[in-house]
């Protein structure tokens, strides 16, 4: 039996990084061999108490749509009751050393996945992770300190690991193509999609209350420049007036740092076209509420213009619930190869809107069953498992 350790730092942060970690406990369960997982969570120490208090000053003085949407107590509680079905978690303290003593103390043979190079000399093999480089393609989103510290942690990353998982081949290319000289060994996860169980057991409908019963597409993204609720809202408009029953439901964050003028422009964009009233901007949602609009979706839609994994989070979610999705065409979202994701030209609200009004004439298709995304979402997971463990070996 394998004894694995799995990093909790910075992925425990955000909400996304969450999901990552359940789909890596995940795989590593359904991996091919035997295999004793150990989740390290940063929650609770006197470093960690401190680093937080330097946290919360630095927030103060700062208005509310300038500090970081983060988890709370509520996300890390449901992680460990769900990871802890099948693994042990250990609460430990903030930083290098406390990893190093915990990892010694249970004998772990490697650690998965390091979201910060572990030093020089650490006393057990480790597996990197780098999650995109998007600070490359879009640099104006990005200060120059910003896009420089970006590029120092990935030297940092792919000159200290011996091996390191991506989210998607697409940026495996980018590091051969920005870091051409990287020694670590880079392996690319496959798309491994899988419902939790509690997505498929509590129902409550709360999609009824908030929009008509008439249908309603439904895009889960933040309000960021890069993932274009532009061109989703004009592709709405040019369907508008042939369905006027159908709306569209917004979840996400609705704050984007790098231009506060953004979400206020999309804003008077809705006004404009005169669709404020059927476009259904919710912002953030407890996730179970977010998967049960989801799942009562026509479509999910995904405008985004760059990702680190193919699809995003959001394109996870609907494909482990059986929920078509209409996607833009992107180098790393065509990486997707599953029957329910149809693409459309990015940045192109005529494509889009073909393709809405394709899924709307075509009727509602009968949904999996339950049973069968089990089935199907596990097989991914096995799959991503076998990779998961090649990269454990080429850390050793």
């Amino acid at each position: 039996m394998i004894r694995i350790g799995i990093l909790g730092d910075v992925f425990i942060t955000w909400g996304g990084g969450i999901d990552f970690l359940r789909s890596v406990t995940d795989s590593l369960r359904y991996a091919p061999e035997s295999i004793d997982l150990h989740v390290l969570l940063p929650i609770r120490g006197p470093r960690l108490a401190v680093r937080s208090a330097l946290h919360q000053f630095i927030q103060l003085g700062k208005s509310p749509d300038q500090v970081t949407n983060g988890v709370n107590n509520n996300h890390i509680t449901e992680l460990i009751t769900e990871v802890g079905s099948y693994s042990t978690v250990h609460r430990i303290d903030y930083g290098t050393q406390a990893v190093a003593s915990v990892a010694r103390r249970l004998k772990l043979q490697a650690l998965v996945p390091a979201a910060r190079p572990l030093p020089k000399g650490f006393p057990v093999p480790w597996v990197g992770y780098l999650n995109d480089f998007q600070h490359r393609y879009f640099p104006h989103y990005f200060s120059v300190s910003e896009r420089s510290r970006r590029d120092a942690h990935c030297h940092r990353m792919l000159t200290g690991a011996r091996s390191l998982i991506v989210n998607a081949r697409a940026v495996a290319s980018d590091i051969a193509r920005f870091h051409p000289d990287h020694q670590a060994r880079i392996f690319s996860l496959p798309f491994s999609a899988a419902p939790q169980a509690k997505w498929l057991s509590t129902r409550p409908r709360l999609a009824r209350r908030e929009v008509s019963v008439n249908g309603y597409f439904i895009v889960c993204n933040q309000f960021w420049k890069h993932k274009d609720h532009a061109t989703l809202f004009d592709a709405f408009s040019l369907i508008a007036a042939e369905f006027p029953m159908i709306n569209l439901v917004c979840t996400g964050a609705t704050a984007d740092y790098r231009d506060h003028d953004h979400f206020p422009s999309l804003v008077k964009k809705l006004t404009d076209q005169g669709l404020q009233t059927r476009v259904h901007i919710l912002g953030m949602i407890p996730k179970i509420e977010q998967v049960d609009f989801l799942r009562d979706a026509i479509a999910l839609i995904q405008p985004t213009l760059f990702e680190g994994g193919p699809g995003g989070g959001a394109v996870f979610d609907a494909i482990s619930l059986g929920v078509p999705c209409l996607v833009s065409d992107i180098d790393v979202n065509r990486e997707l190869d599953e029957p329910l994701v149809t693409f459309f030209s990015a940045q192109n609200a005529s494509s889009l809107a073909d393709k809405m009004r394709q899924a709307l004439l075509g009727g509602h298709a009968t949904r999996d069953t339950d049973m069968l995304l089990i089935e199907r979402g596990n097989r991914r997971r096995q799959q991503c498992g076998v990779v998961l463990l090649e990269a454990l070996r080429a850390a050793q």
